[in-house]
């Protein structure tokens, strides 16, 4: 072990296939599945036109199919979660760069369901690697059902998008795709230019890309006639209105009109021609629908098969659950739902003190069930402990296991000191030559490739990671302490060696565990002074000397907790077995995953849209019969803001009061017209319909901001917005 290992990690350690169709089965004509996306472009540009003078070549093709003008993306209106949103038909909210999605796409349901080869599910993207990743990080799924892919051919200019078109007609040509996930670029790319007439020629010209696949496809053997396009796009843009954020339709990623309405174009041989479609769906209906015709299942999808579409919906897609992947797959999904902490701490307490030997691992455990005894306010998790150490007291004072955890149990912990972890005499620069021996690199996002591509390297062990545990108790005992905090930070960037990819876990889950506790707990160790990650060079240069960095941001435990630990943590949630116990079961496991759950409760995460949301949202009534909706709209912030307060209507009526994007904790009592809703980063919000002329005024008095318009008001701007405590904002938006 190299000398670095030795100073931040050992001295630490104190402590079937199945067939297609079978003859007399319902089927389509659908073979085939394109999907299409034109990425990044306002409704308002392409079929809110009445003339769609940007898209001639799609207006033909409108004829032939059905058009849904009230599609929504309600969930993140940014180009990975948009597409990651189409593929798996559940909200998605993976960042930009690193995670991948966290549910099944198409492709791994198709694969594994109807036994599809590698080649009959393609994934051609112009964008680059931060905008999808060709398949999910759900356990029972995943790589080994992962499509044929391409990305990143290009999207600053209309002849990637050309590109794009050639990849497509070439995998038609080569592999006979059954679906293949199609993104054409550069409309996005142009948009972020700000200038409108690049903009438009993008659209121009992808319309041109979009009829050329088309009779590509109706003059292919296989594919004439017997193929469906999905064309639609991730997102919108902001309105283009000199009161809407970031300048119009330069940019998106809120939730204004402009960037949540989108469309569903469906043309096909199954589909309904000429029909118009005005209700409201959503993006996460896609996904069910595309399955529906080519006879496969989705049961991890939240979106709904839209048969409406069609001449005849047969109901093959159910949601139900097929094969052995899917099976264990909503076992899973439905396990993960218990209160984890919980059940593994009810399941250790089945086990026999005198059984559990004193050694490291049980130590941990122990640890972990004071923790929980904290977390949970349980008194029995605390008695548990308290029994261990009674029964092996005779030990304790030559057992440093159980002194370990007596110390914690009396409430007088034992942090591990500077001098304990051999690094009283060491220097910065010292760590920082041993750590960079190591060879350390980030893990490689998600979208750059298949994992395997990079070659396998040494992971972290168990030990490494107690390692880690050591450094944190003197970090907490010596926030001061620069070699300490120095030492902390390597050694958290050490420990992520071996990860496959951002947002991914170790093989082992132990490590896992330890890992993600240790990042937590790290992040709030925060000194007044944080570390500059930079060092002098050898020689310096002339003039201001220049500085590089003395270590990757992964190193940064804010770093590593935003864009990649919530979805880490929920990949762990899934290796919680039926009787409580985590991973293999062992002490030290049950004890790593004990720690990571009570420090992880209470703890806000990035949320995911769920169900609760999108039925909100589909089960709006419409609006009542001589009023105008308005829809107040409360959210976007990075803190999890809790809006309390009521709402008032003077010179006119208020008819209906509605929950609009509500989850199950938020409350509306329509009697009194009061509300409490909590968000982050998310909206939740009011649905008003309203009795009324240009002077009738609506108040929101509510904490931490109200807002105040009359319908007037409203209808001049179509918009009001109004800012804040912590980030946030609320928003009023009138219905037609």
């Amino acid at each position: 072990m190299c000398r670095v290992a030795q100073c931040l990690f050992g001295l630490a350690l104190l402590g079937v296939l199945a067939p297609e169709v079978s003859a007399g089965e319902p089927a389509y004509k659908t073979r085939n599945v394109l999907i299409v996306s034109m990425d990044g472009v306002r409704f308002s540009e392409t079929f809110g036109d009445p003339k769609r003078e940007l898209i001639p070549s799609l207006a033909k093709l409108e004829k032939d199919g059905t058009l849904y003008t009230t599609c929504y993306n309600t969930g993140v209106t940014i180009t990975r979660q948009g597409h990651s949103t189409i593929a798996t038909g559940t909200w998605q909210n993976v960042p930009l760069a690193g995670p991948r999605q966290t549910m099944p796409s198409l492709s791994e349901y198709a694969r594994n369901e109807l036994g599809w080869a590698k080649k009959d599910a393609w994934v051609v993207f112009g964008k680059g690697f931060y905008s999808y990743a060709a398949y999910g990080s759900f356990p029972t799924y995943g790589e080994k059902f992962a499509p044929s892919f391409v990305i990143n051919i290009g999207e600053n200019n209309n002849a990637d998008d050309a590109k794009v078109l050639a990849q497509c007609l070439k995998v038609i040509d080569t592999d006979k795709p059954r679906m293949v996930f199609i993104n054409f670029g550069t409309t996005d790319h142009t948009g972020h230019s700000n200038k409108w007439e690049v903009y438009t020629d993008a659209i121009r010209n992808c319309d041109q890309m979009i009829a050329k696949l088309w009779d590509k496809v109706q003059s292919t053997p296989g594919y004439k006639d017997e193929t469906t396009l999905f064309f639609t796009t991730d997102h919108g843009r902001h309105n283009d209105k000199k009161d809407q954020l970031q300048g119009g339709f330069a940019s998106h990623g809120d939730r204004c009109e402009g960037c949540q309405h989108i469309w569903l174009l469906v043309v096909g041989p199954d589909s309904k021609r000429g029909a118009v479609i005005d209700h409201r769906i959503l993006q996460v209906d896609i996904a069910p629908t595309v399955a529906e015709l080519l006879g496969f299942q989705t049961p991890l999808a939240e979106g709904s098969v839209l048969g409406d579409c069609l001449v005849e919906c047969l109901k093959l897609n159910q949601k139900q659950a097929k094969t052995p992947e899917a099976e264990k797959g909503l076992a899973l999904r439905k396990l993960a739902e218990r209160d984890l902490l919980k059940a593994i701490a009810d399941a250790t307490l089945q086990r026999t003190v005198a059984d559990l030997k004193p050694d490291a691992g049980v130590a941990l455990l122990m640890r972990g069930m004071l923790r929980a005894a904290e977390a949970t306010k349980d008194t029995r998790y605390r008695d548990f402990v308290q029994a261990w150490v009674k029964e092996h007291a005779k030990e304790g004072a030559e057992n440093p296991n159980i002194a370990r955890v007596a110390a914690e149990l009396s409430g007088k912990g034992e942090p591990a000191a500077k001098a304990a972890l051999g690094l009283e005499r060491a220097t910065e620069q010292d760590l920082i030559r041993e750590w960079q021996k190591l060879g350390v690199k980030p893990p490689p996002m998600a979208c750059e490739g298949m994992p395997k591509q990079r070659g396998k390297v040494e992971q972290a062990t168990a030990a490494e990671c107690q390692g880690f545990l050591g450094l944190l108790d003197a970090a907490a005992a010596t926030p001061d302490d620069r070699i300490v905090r120095l030492a902390l930070d390597l050694q958290q960037s050490a420990c992520s060696r071996g990860l496959r990819e951002i947002g991914a876990v170790w093989d082992d889950p132990t490590v896992s565990a330890l890992n993600l506790y240790a990042v937590l707990r790290a992040r709030q160790i925060r000194r007044a002074k944080p570390l500059q990650w930079v060092q002098a060079p050898a020689e310096p240069a002339k003039g201001k000397a220049a500085r590089r960095p003395a270590g990757p941001a992964w190193a940064n435990p804010e770093q590593f907790y935003s864009g990649c630990f919530p979805y880490s943590y929920d990949l762990l949630k899934y290796k919680v077995d039926e009787k409580g116990h985590y991973g293999d079961g062992s002490p030290m496991a049950d004890g790593a995953a004990l720690l990571l759950f009570a420090e992880a409760k209470g703890v806000p995460m990035p949320p995911s849209l769920g169900p609760t949301q999108v039925q909100a949202a589909a089960a709006l009534p419409p609006i009542t019969k001589g009023c105008v909706r308005v829809i107040l709209e409360f959210g976007w912030g990075d803190q999890l803001t809790t809006w309390k307060g009521g709402v008032a209507v003077e010179k006119g009526k208020l008819v209906a009061l509605l929950p609009y994007l509500f989850e199950a904790n938020d409350k509306l009592d329509e009697a009194n017209r009061t509300f409490v809703c909590t968000t982050m980063k998310m909206t939740d919000g009011l649905a008003l319909d309203i009795e009324g002329t240009d002077e009738t005024a609506v108040t929101m008095t509510a904490t931490p901001k109200g807002i105040s318009f009359t319908l007037g008001d409203l209808k001049a701007k179509q918009t009001i917005e109004a800012k804040a405590e912590g980030n946030n904002a609320v928003r009023a938006t009138i219905g037609k």
